[in-house]
């Protein structure tokens, strides 16, 4: 893991934080099989453990968590994200994460203070 001097707590690492998004997905639902009747608990949690991960990290941000379950079956799909922010501080980042069952795809935009 980087190391972050008093400046860099208004950047936004993509690759560290995508890491921490995987891991809360992985957390939640990295064994299991797609379930309806759990998804939206899932999502929940999902968007609800990545948020207080990356709150913890104690940066100058705000930030916006989305995230998309969605059953395999052949189906296609394609999602976009558009921002009019300042790139010097504010970013986003995207995890596409799957299994033999089902998509989730979480992003993640934080917006410094």
């Amino acid at each position: 893991m980087e190391e972050y001097n008093s400046g860099d707590d208004v950047l936004f690492n993509t690759d560290e934080n995508s890491a921490l998004v995987k891991e809360c997905i992985e957390g939640v639902i990295g064994g299991t099989d797609y379930d309806h009747s759990k998804v939206n608990q899932w999502t929940a949690s999902i968007v609800e453990n990545s948020l207080t991960h990356l709150v913890k990290q104690g940066r100058a941000f705000k930030f916006i968590v989305n995230c998309a379950i969605m059953q395999k079956s052949g189906a296609g799909l394609h999602t976009a994200n558009s921002c009019y922010w300042d790139t010097a501080t504010d970013g986003s980042c995207t995890v596409r994460w799957e299994n033999r069952t089902m998509y989730c795809i979480v992003s993640v935009f934080a917006v410094a203070l």
